[in-house]
């Protein structure tokens, strides 16, 4: 599961502190794993020497099993982006039409993943480039037709995304810039198997897919593999904030 909130960092790279959403619907062993591992990061120090800086963080948390009715909780990625109130200093959506179409061989399979998007906005609010970062998909099988399952579901997802629209940034310390870089994950669900979206605070089958390394995208901001599919799943096109970049491991030892 992806869990969300907010983080706020001191000017030499220590947390401050945070908060996190919905804590009533996280499962305390959760919070507990959080609670160990947050105070514990370092980031790079901020270019503000005098003001806390502060970015939504998404906390991608995985259970492997260990045997019956016992699991190991460990932290797989973090990510940390705009905050929403201040919605005018990024690319928001204008238009997100078409719909990516589900693939025939996803959908005759009954296979659902996610398709990580990374989208680089022109100053025209137009897709400039774009490119599948990740595919995670939702069971195991096997390995061949498993890459064509997701490179299928990418393919679809990069159609359709390739022609949505962007309002640009009016405001802010990014107004100025000649494009902007956003990462959009795209949900294939099967009616009647998988609800379309997983309510916050529940588990979903995690089968993580390799990340394609994009040159322009590792251009374009500081990008740690284990951020690729740490981003959460809503209504705004996530944006990282440059300023945030974690040196520690994201898991407590």
């Amino acid at each position: 599961m992806v869990v969300t909130g907010t983080i706020e960092v001191n000017p030499d790279g220590s947390v401050k502190s945070y908060t996190l959403d919905q804590q009533d619907k996280l499962l305390p062993e959760i919070i507990e794993l959080i609670t160990r591992a947050v105070p514990t990061w370092k980031f790079e120090p901020m270019a503000d020497k005098t003001t806390p800086a502060t970015a939504t963080m998404n906390i991608r948390v995985i259970a492997d099993k260990l045997k019956e009715d016992q699991y190991s909780l460990s932290i797989c990625g973090v990510s940390f982006g705009a905050q929403h109130e201040n919605l005018d200093e990024w690319p928001h959506y204008k238009t997100r039409d078409p719909i990516p179409r589900y693939p025939d061989d996803a959908l005759q399979r009954r296979v659902s993943g996610t398709v990580y998007v990374a989208v680089l906005v022109n100053r025209q609010g137009t897709v400039e480039k774009v490119d599948a970062m990740r595919v995670d998909l939702r069971a195991l099988g096997d390995k061949q037709i498993m890459g064509q399952l997701r490179r299928s579901l990418a393919q679809s997802a990069l159609k359709a995304i390739a022609k949505w629209t962007f309002t640009v940034p009016t405001k802010g310390p990014y107004i100025n810039k000649d494009h902007w870089m956003v990462r959009i994950p795209v949900n294939f669900s099967i009616a009647g198997r998988d609800p379309e979206i997983i309510p916050y605070g529940h588990w979903e089958a995690y089968v993580p897919g390799p990340v394609n390394h994009i040159p322009w995208v590792e251009s374009e901001e500081h990008f740690a593999e284990s951020s690729a599919d740490a981003i959460p799943d809503n209504d705004f096109a996530f944006q990282g904030d440059p300023r945030f970049v974690l040196l520690t491991p994201p898991s407590p030892p």
